[in-house]
C-alpha cells in the first residue's frame, strides 16, 4: 500500500519559505516512518525565484510526467489564479498524480497543520477507501486542511470545481466525515494545546510545536522571525 503524502502551496515572498522547510522536516520524523513514501507540493504559480530557495525537483502541473517520481517534489503552473480556485486546482494535479504513479491514497495536510498523535496517523495511512476529512471542534465544520483521499476517489477528486458562495470546507465531496479524533485552529492563538489533542491547524510561519512537561504540546512563537 503506497501514500503520497502532499500539500498545497503559494509563496508571497522568502519569508514563507521556512513553514514548508519546517513541514517536510516534521514529515520526515512522523510521516514517512507510517507510510509516507512519496511527498508532493503542490503550487499554484509562486515565482520562480522562491520556488527555487526549496532546493527540490520542480515540474510544471499539466506537463508530461516525469518517468519515476522523486521523493520528494514540486509540480508548480505558469500561472496564479487565486487562492482559492488554485487550490482546488492543486487538488485535482495531486489526484491526476496519485492516479498516474498508481498510490492507493493521497494523505493531504496542509503545510500549517500538524497531526500530532500515532493513532490518527496510523488511522489515516492506512484508510483503503473513501474521502476522510476530520471535525473543526470550534468551527463545527469539516477540518479540510486533514485529508485523505483513496484511491476509489480519485476520478471524483480529478473533477471538482470550486463554486462561489459556498465555503470551501463544505464544497468537496467527502465520504467520511470523522469526529473521533480531537483537533481544532489553535494555531490561531498562543499557548496550549490540549494533551488529548490528535491535530492542529493553522499553526504560523513563526511558530514550532513542541511537547510539554504535562504530556501536551505547546505553541511558541519566534519574534522577529518570518513574521
Amino acid at each position: 500500500m503506497t501514500t503520497l503524502l502532499a500539500t498545497t502551496m503559494f509563496l508571497h515572498g522568502e519569508s514563507e519559505i521556512k513553514r514548508f522547510t519546517k513541514y517536510l522536516d516534521y514529515a520526515d520524523k512522523h510521516y514517512r516512518p507510517v507510510g509516507a513514501s512519496h511527498i508532493l507540493i503542490a503550487d499554484n504559480g509562486s515565482r520562480p525565484e522562491f520556488l527555487s530557495l526549496l532546493k527540490l525537483p520542480i515540474f510544471i502541473g499539466g506537463a508530461a510526467f516525469p518517468e519515476e517520481l522523486p521523493l520528494t517534489s514540486l509540480f508548480t503552473h505558469t500561472d496564479d489564479i487565486g487562492k482559492e480556485q488554485g487550490i482546488w486546482r492543486s487538488f485535482r494535479l495531486m489526484a491526476t498524480i496519485a492516479k498516474h504513479y498508481d498510490f492507493d491514497r493521497i494523505v493531504n495536510i496542509e503545510s500549517d497543520a500538524y497531526v500530532l498523535t500515532s493513532k490518527m496517523r496510523g488511522y489515516m495511512f492506512g484508510l483503503e477507501s473513501g474521502w476522510m476529512v476530520p471535525w473543526c471542534i470550534t468551527c463545527k465544520w469539516p477540518e479540510n486542511n486533514i485529508q485523505v483521499i483513496c484511491k476509489d476517489q480519485y476520478e471524483s477528486a480529478m473533477k471538482i470545481v470550486r463554486h462561489q458562495g459556498i465555503l470551501g470546507e463544505f464544497d468537496l465531496p467527502y465520504t467520511i466525515i470523522n469526529k473521533d479524533f480531537k483537533g481544532d485552529r489553535w494555531g490561531e492563538g498562543v499557548g496550549s494545546i490540549p494533551p488529548d489533542a490528535d491535530f492542529v491547524c493553522q499553526i504560523r510561519d513563526n511558530a514550532y510545536i513542541l511537547p510539554d512537561r504535562y504530556g501536551g504540546w505547546q505553541i511558541y512563537h519566534i519574534k522577529g522571525l518570518y513574521p
